[in-house]
C-alpha cells in the first residue's frame, strides 16, 4: 500500500509540474537576468510536501525540475550576442560569468571560492601575431595559404640566410641520424612528417610495427632541431590551406600560463604546403618528387644544402588578461568533507572575422546541464533532502585554449584533491552525432572504468533504473584516435587521481564553427544527457561508503 501511494504522488506532482511546464511554454527569460527567478515547475516542487520516499522516488522526484523550458532558458542566454562567444578573458566571458553567478545565487547554492566568492581568478598570457614573412628562393609565401604556424609555440626573430638545408624527417636516434655529418646551426632546416618505413611495413626507428615518437609525438623533431641549433624548422605537409580550415586553433590567438612560456624557447616551426616546396625546389634546380621517392625508398638519411636565399620575419605581441572559474556548493550532512565535482567549461571562441561563434553545444550545452543539476540538487536541499557529501558544481573558462580554468584549479584546488570523490564532466550534450541519427537515445561514457572499478556499475545503474539510454564506450577504448579522454575539464582531475565521466554526444559538422547555435540544439536530447549525470552524482553524493579508487 505504501508503494502504491507514493507512487500515486509522484504521478500526481509529474502531472503538475508537466502541466506547469505546458502552461509557461513559450516563455524564455530573455528581458533580463534575474527577471523570473526559478522556473515552473520549482514554483510547484515549492508548493508541494515532501514524503518520506525511498531514495530512487526521491531522486526521481527531484530530477523532475529540470526541464526543457529551463534548459532553453540558460542557454539562450550563454548563446545571446550579450555573451559574444564567451572567449576567454575578453568582455562576453565575463557577461557569461555574471549570468551563472546570477544562476548561482538564485538557487540558493554557496559560493566556493575564498572571500566568499563564486569566481577562482586567474591570468593567461595572450599572444597576437603582429607579422609573418617567409620568403624563400625570392618567392613571398602566403601565410595561412602556402604555410601556417602556431603563434604560442614561435617567438620573435628576423633574418636572412643564403641557403635552405633539406634533412630528410628530421630524426635523430640511434640507427636513424638525419643530422649526422651536417652543420644547420643558424639554418632553415626542410623536413617531412612521418619517419622511415621497410617494405614489410616495420617502422625502422622502432623496429617494430608500431611508429615511433618520431611520428606520433609532434614536440619531439622541434626538440631535435633546437639541440641542433636550428633556427627554423619547416614541415611539408600536403596542404597547408586545407590544415587551416580544418582546424580553428591554427588561427586563433594562442593562451597560456607563464610557466609554459618556456614552450617558445624551441626553435621557430612553420608548416607548408607540397605543392609550395616543389615549386621551390624546382627554383633551386631540383626536382622534389625525386627527393623525395628517395627518401621513402632509402633505409638511410638523406640530406642536402639548398641554394635558396631566404628572408623571415616573425613578430608577436603578447598581453596578460583575467579569466576566471565560477564555482558554487551545496553542504553536504554527515560527509560533508567529501567532495562531488560536476563540471563542464563556459568558454568558447569568441567573436572573429565578422562571426559570432556562439557555441551553444560546446560547451552552451554542458554549462546549461550543470545549472539544472545545480538547481534540482538546491530544491532537495530547501525540501530537507540534501546531499551527504558536499557537491561542487563548477564552470571553467580556458578550456577552448588548452584546459587553463581545469589547470589551474588542479594546482590550486577550492578543495583538497585527496577528499574529492569523482569528477563528472559534461562537454557537448545537445546534438546527435553521424553515427546515431537512428538511435539518437545515447551518450558517449568515457574514462569511467580507469580508475575506479565502481563506477561504472553506478553509472549504469543509474542509466537502467531511470532512462534506458544507449551507453556507448567506443571512445573510452585504449588508444583511441581522437583521444578524447585527454580532450576535456576531467583530465585535469584524473591526472591528480581523481575517478572521472566524461559525457559527451560527439562532433558534428558545426563543431568548432559560427553554426553551432542556439536552434540546432535537440534539447529532449540535453534533456536525457543531463538527468543521467544528475542520477549518478545523486547515488555517488548519498551512498554509505565513498566510491574505491583502485585503479592506475
Amino acid at each position: 500500500m505504501i508503494k502504491k501511494i507514493t507512487g500515486t504522488f509522484i504521478l500526481m506532482l509529474v502531472f503538475t509540474l508537466v502541466k506547469a511546464q505546458k502552461r509557461d511554454s513559450l516563455y524564455m527569460d530573455t528581458t533580463g537576468w534575474g527577471k523570473r527567478d526559478y522556473s515552473a515547475a520549482w514554483d510547484s516542487m515549492m508548493r508541494a510536501k515532501i514524503p518520506n520516499l525511498p531514495k530512487d522516488s526521491t531522486a526521481l522526484l527531484f530530477s523532475k525540475t529540470i526541464t526543457p523550458l529551463d534548459l532553453k532558458t540558460v542557454l539562450y542566454e550563454l548563446t545571446s550576442e550579450k555573451c559574444a562567444g564567451r572567449e576567454t578573458g575578453y568582455p562576453g566571458q565575463k557577461e557569461a560569468e555574471k549570468y551563472l553567478v546570477s544562476r548561482f545565487k538564485m538557487y540558493g547554492l554557496d559560493p566556493a571560492a575564498p572571500n566568499q566568492s563564486y569566481t577562482q581568478e586567474f591570468t593567461v598570457n595572450e599572444d597576437t601575431l603582429v607579422k609573418c614573412k617567409l620568403e624563400i628562393g625570392g618567392k613571398n609565401l602566403v601565410h595561412y595559404a602556402d604555410f601556417y604556424s602556431y603563434l604560442n609555440f614561435n617567438h620573435n626573430d628576423s633574418f636572412n640566410v643564403d641557403k635552405i638545408i633539406y634533412a630528410g624527417y628530421g630524426i635523430e636516434a640511434p640507427n636513424y641520424n638525419d643530422y649526422a655529418n651536417i652543420n644547420v646551426k643558424g639554418a632553415i632546416v626542410l623536413v617531412h612528417q612521418g619517419e622511415p618505413k621497410l617494405t614489410d611495413s616495420t617502422y625502422l626507428v622502432s623496429g617494430n610495427k608500431n611508429p615511433s615518437d618520431w611520428s606520433e609525438e609532434w614536440e619531439t623533431k622541434l626538440k631535435a632541431a633546437t639541440k641542433n641549433g636550428v633556427r627554423a624548422l619547416i614541415v611539408v605537409v600536403e596542404n597547408a590551406a586545407d590544415d587551416v580550415a580544418k582546424h580553428h586553433r591554427i588561427k586563433l590567438r594562442p593562451m597560456y600560463f607563464t610557466k609554459d612560456s618556456e614552450k617558445s624557447k624551441f626553435c621557430n616551426v612553420f608548416y607548408i604546403s607540397k605543392d609550395a616546396v616543389k615549386e621551390l625546389f624546382k627554383n633551386s634546380g631540383k626536382n622534389y618528387d625525386t627527393f623525395e621517392t628517395k627518401l621513402i625508398e632509402s633505409e638511410t638519411p638523406i640530406n642536402k644544402k639548398l641554394k635558396l636565399k631566404s628572408k623571415l620575419v616573425y613578430k608577436k605581441e603578447t598581453i596578460t588578461r583575467q579569466t576566471s572559474n565560477v564555482a558554487a556548493i551545496i553542504e553536504g550532512s554527515d560527509k560533508k568533507d567529501e567532495i562531488v565535482v560536476f563540471s563542464a567549461h563556459y568558454d568558447h571562441l569568441g567573436f572573429h572575422d565578422g562571426n559570432l561563434f556562439a557555441g551553444a553545444d560546446d560547451d552552451g550545452s554542458g554549462v546549461t546541464g550543470i545549472m539544472e543539476i545545480a538547481q534540482a540538487f538546491a530544491m532537495a536541499k530547501k525540501k530537507g533532502k540534501g546531499p551527504r557529501r558536499t557537491l561542487m558544481f563548477i564552470c571553467f573558462s580556458g578550456e577552448e585554449k588548452g584546459l587553463l580554468g581545469s589547470e589551474y584549479y588542479s594546482e590550486n584546488p577550492l578543495f583538497p584533491m585527496a577528499n574529492t570523490v569523482v569528477d563528472l564532466n559534461i562537454d557537448m550534450i545537445g546534438r546527435v552525432d553521424d553515427a546515431h541519427l537512428k538511435k539518437p537515445n545515447y551518450v558517449y561514457v568515457i574514462g569511467d572504468d580507469r580508475m575506479s572499478s565502481e563506477l561504472r556499475g553506478i553509472n549504469e545503474k543509474a542509466n537502467n533504473t531511470y532512462l534506458n539510454m544507449q551507453l556507448d564506450y567506443k571512445y573510452n577504448a585504449a588508444n583511441e584516435p581522437n583521444s578524447y579522454y585527454t580532450r576535456s575539464d576531467h583530465y585535469n582531475f584524473a591526472k591528480k587521481g581523481v575517478p572521472i565521466i566524461f559525457y559527451f554526444n560527439g562532433t558534428h559538422k558545426d563543431y568548432h564553427k559560427a553554426t553551432d547555435t542556439f536552434d540546432k540544439i535537440n534539447f529532449g536530447k540535453l534533456l536525457t544527457s543531463t538527468k543521467l549525470v544528475f542520477f549518478t552524482g545523486w547515488d555517488i553524493a548519498n551512498r554509505n561508503e565513498r566510491i574505491v579508487v583502485d585503479k592506475k
